[in-house]
């Protein structure tokens, strides 16, 4: 079974609009795919999407905070843009057998693809969630709060597999899902990829039953992913609810996350409720900072360019004010959640003002890296100002204990150099690969081929078949930087044919330059 052209064509655009994932930096094959568009889709279309053989993923230790993580996963490009387009062809039929979303159950990932490649209706679903979830206490008196432990990963293939036959989905598509996500899991049976924003859905799709069980029961409920609210009376039908629950996710090889698991009176859960609804600033600067966000974007997370901001306003965004909101989130406990968040709105101007105090407060926020990250890559394009002092910071913190013992952590620091010249250091980074793993070893390459690099790349022509799979895409987009007839002669020496197809695709583009 081939995928359709259309379908193709709008995962290219999701991918393009929003990333394969919200925590990965973008992968660079993407601007290659992006020049070669029409001939990128007219190759995925000759896929028999049952048969594809696909590609190794790569899979990092995500922290959360200091002592709590995440594992999550980045597919091959070629891949994520697969897995969307399946996605994209089979959404419809997994929505039709969801509680329709006007009988406010069921909140998160509605699948609602539009043509600006945004997959699911994201407006207001959060707060929708914990609005509903408040007002159904006017007719309740206790709410038993449920969190399905290690979600995603808990899966069972079968179950999965048996929920598409249930959706009426295609037995060639549900053969390439089933491989696609065994591929990830290297055949364990449990489990789908964490992160890639086309995984939701196929969650969503493994709690129809749970969510339909409820219905019929006549018990009221909200979802929103794997948190579940349950609204009653009294507490005796409180713990018959989750004796109840325990029983339907145990059939699922699902279980509550004991530590979450919590009975409110009506009091404490619409105290919860407002808290979660409300951005509750811890103080008066970090205040100023959201109404001024909200002066020039409705889109909390949408970009604001800084020039446009009034001179009064910019001085909100002052290394001052922000070094002390810092501080109040900086106390005995660490209130990483919140530093999150501070970075997610610095990123939104750009402004370089807590470039400084970051680094000089970097030892302590090691956990947020990814966040800081996407900060000064943000900064970097929307200034002019040369960070190489900046980049020289971030090789020191390579060194940093910590950041060695986890890959994604070097992999974020190094990805900046990777998606910006602006902090330009290459030299030292090439004194880093002799030693360097295959995660850092491709960034490293991209960070040449940013850097234009040339002879450095032309360098490491001959290792290029000790490089793994990730690399050797790297590679390949690096060599473009070489004269014409050394990439040409480069290629051909180096020829597989019935090779992994996001490699035959790159050296196919790279020829054309």
């Amino acid at each position: 079974m081939n995928l359709s052209e259309k379908s193709l064509r709008w995962a290219f655009k999701h991918i393009l609009a929003e990333n394969d994932t919200d925590l990965f930096p973008t992968l660079k094959e993407y601007d290659f795919f992006k020049v070669n568009e029409d001939d990128l889709l007219n190759e995925l279309g000759k896929i028999d999407i049952g048969n594809f053989i696909w590609q190794p993923s790569r899979r990092f230790i995500i922290p959360k905070a200091e002592y709590s993580y995440r594992v999550a996963t980045q597919l091959d490009p070629i891949d994520s843009i697969l897995f969307a387009a399946m996605i994209y062809e089979i959404g419809g039929n997994i929505e039709k057998k969801r509680i329709p979303t006007e009988e406010n159950k069921v909140f998160s990932y509605r699948f609602e693809p539009n043509d600006e490649g945004q997959l699911y209706n994201r407006e207001g679903a959060w707060k929708n969630f914990w609005t509903t979830a408040k007002g159904k206490m006017d007719s309740n008196n206790v709410a038993v709060y449920i969190d399905i432990a290690d979600f995603y990963n808990r899966i069972y293939h079968h179950s999965l597999e048996n929920q598409m036959v249930h959706c009426n989905i295609p037995n060639q598509i549900i053969k390439g899902i089933i491989n696609l996500i065994q591929n990830t899991t290297q055949t364990v049976s449990q489990g789908i990829p964490v992160e890639p924003h086309s995984s939701h859905l196929l969650a969503e799709m493994c709690l129809i039953s749970i969510d339909d069980s409820l219905n019929l029961k006549g018990i009221d409920f909200c979802r929103y992913v794997d948190d579940i609210i349950i609204f009653t009376d009294n507490e005796i039908h409180a713990k018959l609810i989750i004796y109840e629950m325990a029983r339907m996710l145990d059939a699922m090889h699902l279980s509550m996350q004991k530590q979450k698991t919590r009975v409110y009176n009506k009091d404490e859960f619409i105290k919860h409720c407002d808290s979660m609804l409300n951005d509750n600033p811890i103080n008066d600067l970090e205040e100023n900072i959201l109404n001024t966000l909200g002066k020039y974007s409705t889109d909390p997370y949408g970009t604001i360019d800084f020039l446009e901001i009034a001179e009064d306003d910019k001085l909100v965004f002052a290394e001052y004010n922000i070094n002390e909101i810092l501080e109040s989130y900086m106390g005995e406990t660490i209130d990483y959640q919140r530093i999150r968040w501070l970075y997610k709105r610095l990123s939104q101007v750009g402004v370089s003002t807590a470039v400084e105090l970051t680094l000089n407060k970097i030892d302590d926020l090691i956990p947020v890296i990814n966040d800081i990250s996407l900060y000064f890559l943000s900064v970097a394009n929307s200034n002019e100002q040369n960070l190489h002092n900046v980049g020289d910071r971030l090789i020191k913190l390579l060194e940093n204990e910590i950041v060695q013992s986890n890959d994604f952590f070097q992999l974020t620091i190094l990805s900046l150099f990777e998606h910006s010249s602006k902090f330009n250091n290459i030299e030292k980074l090439i004194r880093l690969y002799p030693n360097a793993n295959d995660h850092l070893k491709r960034e490293i390459i991209l960070s040449a081929f940013s850097s234009n690099a040339t002879s450095w790349v032309r360098e490491l022509k001959q290792q290029y078949e000790s490089l793994s799979i990730w690399s050797k895409k790297a590679f390949l987009m690096a060599s473009s930087l070489l004269p014409r007839d050394e990439r040409k002669f480069f290629l051909k020496s180096i020829h597989i044919n019935n090779g992994p197809l996001t490699i035959g695709l790159l050296e196919k583009y790279i020829k054309t330059i």
